[in-house]
Parts: structure tokens; C-alpha cells; sequence
């Protein structure tokens, strides 16, 4: 038997492909307009944000939906095999000259660089046509060397008025979290050029998932029952990965004339579709984890320890991504695999992890290093209350070096023993304090530049510190988006390498804790955001 169930790589064919039908009228319908518009396309790991792309680029596709579908060139780039932007414009460069009749005799198209500007230049040879670029794996900009002035080009080549350019970026972030990863500031134009509501590549509609049952098993001569359905649906889920997961095991046994042992079929899929889940779980944010848990646990979400707005935004953005359902006020999780796979997860992290929360989040040991002493806590306060005297200094902009003396003579004033001449430790130009017992803190400070750069500053002071030292980061920003920095560092964190465990204190203060390199011992992080 050929396997008729696509499990794994991405679906080439449109015969392959089933549901995302409202999914994919919003994409064509955002761009067939009297102007193309960009979009963004979120979902999770495995949500089919791939398939979906060479779906909706498929020639077949486009003349199913676009009256001029001639007048359309979709381009697709996989972000992720982009490390830098140069390798993106070259990329898309040569996508660009493919798009193209041969050049005329004597007219070079091999610039000896790729960037924004070459490939403008072969833009304006597009006039006429709509350009659409399918950026893959958007969250590239996490991890690789991109900044914000990439965002800042595309923006550009986006308004030029000349040719049609849109863009489709497919990502589990949204723009204003990878912007805000970058750098980009809120108020940036590029996040203007894009469609306000992005599509959710959520889970399939009961006929969807039933259609993507039955008609591939209909190919190799099975025809599924409505029980059939029902157990691909109750262990699956409706993320389309999942579901062809599930239905290629229950067809081999179909075949075979025999059920699936669901406790076989359980411990199989759990231990195969866990890494997958695990990722998800990296990536949510504690109230969402909580929130998980407690659906999965059929226990009132009304009871969790945050606001109501917290908790209902929560519960929208986990049934946007489908990982859990809703029928009036009752919320579930998803499927049977997911809440199996929590039940061991949370279980393990419970077992491993001493006072560990029932949600499998680490909680602060209780050596923290604002529980080492009065002396240590006491020169917290004295270096958070130097924070609050630069606040207004930094409205002025100044150079990092500049900052860094203000907040020197800052924390003179608030009595704080500094290292002898102010002298940095490191070339990062940091400033050591010391507590009454001589306990050695490491301070560095910024303004605020995005998750990014806060994990490259992380790594470059945890390296410095020797056991029994501490660090503390200020950043300081915009008041009113205190808030918003606050969640991207509870965000970003939990990337740094070490990271331990994570507990917001007071206004603006984290404390994170961080395993030392080559060093079996922990320091403490904290990481404060004043705010005058």
C-alpha cells in the first residue's frame, strides 16, 4: 500500500492539501484588491504554515481564485536558510532573475553584492505585476544576524511606487513581537504596510478534518466510518500534522482488520509528537502555560493568579494557534495526545525540579540571591533607586558611555560602593558593586534595543561572573511602554542558556536565575526597568 496520508514534509500537490478554505479567501481576498496589501500568516510548529504557502503559490490555486492570475509572481524564501541579510537579498535576487525574460545583450544582472538596492533595480523590470514575496520561517529574525534596519528596508521596498511589492510573512511570532526582538520600535512604518488582522493558521472545521480522513483513504480503497473519524478527531486533535499522523496509524490497522489499541496508539504518539509539544511549551508565556494546564485539567481558568483581560487574551491566543477549543463557555484542550502529554510533562518537571508549581514552571530557589541577605537586597534597592534618578536624564539622547557615567554618579548617591575608580570589570564597560560583605555585583545599563540585544548583553555579563557574583541589567525606556518591555524580557529569557527559572518581583524588576557556565553553581540576574 502506498501511504496516502502526507505526514512530515511539507504538501506540494493542491489534491493533497485539505481545508483552510476561510484561510484561504482572506489571503487572496487581502491581496486582489485595488492595491495588494501585505499579511501575516501565524501558527505554531507543525500548524502546515509551509504547505499553506506553496498552496496558496500553486498556479492551479491562483487561477481559482484570481480573475488576472497571470498578473501575479509569487516568490517564495525560506527565512531560515538566511543567516544574514545579505543572504536574503541574494536569495530573492536570483528568485527575481528567474522571474525575468533573458537579459538583452551586454546588460549586466550580476551585481557583485546582493542588497536592498539591487533588488529594487530588478523590481522596476516587474512593472505591471504584483510581486508577492512568501517569506517562510519569519521568526528567523530571532535567532539570526538581522536587525532592525532590515525591517526597515523591507518597509522601504514595499513603498515604492513604481512597482507592486507585497509581502507574506509565515511565523509563530507576530510582526510587533519580532520587531520588538530586533529593536524596531512600535511606532515603526513597517508594521503600517501590513493587513491588521493576520490569518491564524488555527484548527480545521469538523467537514475539513472529516474531508481529510476519508478522501485519502478513499484513494487506497478504505472507506472511513463516522467512528473512524471520531477516533482521529479525539486523539489527533484538528492541526492537520496531528490528524495525518493519527490516520496513517489507524489505516495500517484498518488494513490489517483490526482497531488501534488507544493505549498503544497513546505512549506511541506521545513519545513521537512531544518534542513538537515541548517547543509550544518554550514559546508560551506563563499565564498561557497556566492556562493550558488548567483547561487541560478541567479546572476554571477564573481561578488563576492574573487579571481577567491576562487570562481572556490567553485563552484567544491559544485557540487562534487550535491548541485548545471552544463551545460556549466550555474550553478543552485540543486533543487527547496534547493533555496526555502535559499530564507526563508537568509530572516530570514536578519530580525534577524542587518546588516546582504544578504548571512545570520553575520557581525561584530559595537561594536567590534577594534572599542572600540584608546586605545583598539592601544594594538591589540602592541600585534600582539609581536607576530612577537617570530616568530623566535619559530623555536626552546620549552615548552608552555617557549613560553608564550618569548612572555611576547615580549610584554614588545612593551610597553604593563602587569598584575602586568606577573601573569597569570587562570591555563591556560594566560597573562592580559591592554589598557590606563584600559580595560583588556586576551592573551594566542601555537603553532598551529589543530581546535581541538583551540576550547578547545576558551571555556577555553571565560569562563574566565567578560564583557567588550577581548581575544586574538596566534598561531603561519609554514609560508608557514599560509594560510591553517587561513581557518581551519574560518572553526572551527563558532562551538565555543556563536560564533556570524566572519571578517578577516588584514594578520593573526581574530576577532570573542562571546555571554558570562550566560551573555547577547558579547566580542570580536581575534585571530592572526603572521608570522615575
Amino acid at each position: 500500500m502506498t501511504m496516502p496520508y502526507v505526514v512530515g514534509p511539507p504538501v506540494r500537490l493542491p489534491t493533497d492539501f485539505f481545508g483552510r478554505a476561510r484561510q484561504t479567501r482572506q489571503f487572496y481576498e487581502t491581496l486582489a484588491g485595488a492595491q495588494t496589501q501585505c499579511v501575516s500568516v501565524l501558527g505554531l510548529r507543525r500548524a502546515g504554515k509551509t504547505s499553506f504557502l506553496q498552496y496558496v503559490a500553486h498556479p492551479e490555486v491562483m487561477a481559482a481564485y484570481l480573475p488576472d492570475a497571470a498578473r501575479y509572481t509569487m516568490i517564495y524564501v525560506d527565512v531560515s536558510a538566511c543567516r544574514t541579510a545579505a543572504d536574503f537579498y541574494g536569495r530573492l535576487y536570483h528568485k527575481l532573475i528567474a522571474g525575468l525574460s533573458p537579459a538583452p545583450a551586454g546588460v549586466p544582472r550580476s551585481p557583485q553584492t546582493a542588497d536592498a538596492y539591487a533588488v529594487e533595480s530588478l523590481l522596476y523590470e516587474y512593472r505591471g505585476r504584483r510581486v508577492v514575496l512568501l517569506l517562510d520561517e519569519f521568526d528567523q529574525l530571532r535567532t539570526a544576524n538581522f536587525g532592525d534596519e532590515f525591517m526597515t528596508e523591507l518597509r522601504a521596498l514595499a513603498g515604492v511606487w513604481d512597482y507592486e511589492l507585497a509581502y507574506v510573512t509565515a511565523s509563530y511570532w507576530d510582526l510587533y513581537r519580532l520587531g520588538n526582538f530586533v529593536g524596531l520600535p512600535p511606532t515603526s512604518p513597517f508594521y503600517n504596510i501590513f493587513f491588521p488582522t493576520p490569518i491564524y493558521l488555527s484548527g480545521l472545521s469538523p467537514a475539513e478534518l472529516e474531508e481529510l480522513v476519508r478522501v485519502p483513504a478513499r484513494r487506497v480503497g478504505v472507506a472511513a466510518t463516522d467512528e473512524d473519524v471520531a477516533f482521529v478527531r479525539h486523539h489527533a486533535g484538528t492541526l492537520p500534522f496531528f490528524v495525518q499522523a493519527v490516520a496513517a496509524i489507524w489505516l495500517t490497522h484498518k488494513l490489517q482488520g483490526r482497531r488501534p489499541d488507544e493505549r498503544e496508539v497513546t505512549q506511541r504518539l506521545v513519545s513521537e509528537m512531544g518534542p513538537y509539544y515541548e517547543q509550544w511549551w518554550r514559546t508560551f508565556s506563563d499565564v498561557e502555560r497556566d492556562t493550558l494546564v488548567a483547561v487541560a485539567q478541567e479546572k476554571p481558568v477564573e481561578r488563576l493568579p492574573y487579571s481577567g483581560p491576562e487570562v481572556a487574551a490567553a485563552v484567544e491566543r491559544l485557540r487562534n494557534y487550535g491548541v485548545i477549543s471552544q463551545t460556549g463557555s466550555r474550553l478543552w484542550a485540543d486533543s487527547a495526545l496534547l493533555t496526555h502529554w502535559l499530564q507526563e510533562f508537568t509530572g516530570r518537571t514536578r519530580r525534577a525540579a524542587n518546588g516546582a508549581g504544578s504548571n512545570g514552571r520553575l520557581e525561584e530557589p530559595p537561594n536567590a540571591q534577594a534572599s542572600a541577605g540584608p546586605d545583598v537586597a539592601q544594594l538591589l534597592a540602592r541600585i534600582a533607586a539609581a536607576g530612577r534618578r537617570v530616568v530623566p536624564a535619559v530623555e536626552t539622547p546620549r552615548s552608552k558611555h555617557a549613560l553608564r557615567d550618569s548612572l555611576a554618579a547615580a549610584l554614588r548617591a545612593e551610597s553604593v560602593d563602587l569598584a575602586e575608580d568606577d573601573a569597569p570589570t570587562a570591555a563591556g564597560g560594566d560597573l562592580l558593586a559591592y554589598a557590606d560583605d563584600r559580595s560583588a555585583i556586576l551592573i551594566g545599563c542601555d537603553v532598551w534595543r529589543g530581546q535581541k540585544e538583551l540576550l547578547r548583553q545576558a551571555q556577555r555579563v553571565v560569562e563574566q561572573l565567578t560564583p557567588g557574583m550577581g548581575a544586574v541589567l538596566i534598561y531603561f525606556a519609554d514609560p508608557a511602554q514599560i509594560a510591553l518591555v517587561a513581557q518581551a524580557v519574560m518572553q526572551a529569557m527563558p532562551h538565555q542558556a543556563g536560564f533556570v527559572g524566572l519571578k517578577a518581583g516588584s514594578a520593573g524588576r526581574l530576577d532570573c536565575r542562571i546555571r554558570l557556565p562550566g560551573a555547577a553553581a547558579e547566580a542570580n540576574l536581575t534585571i530592572l526597568l526603572p521608570a522615575g
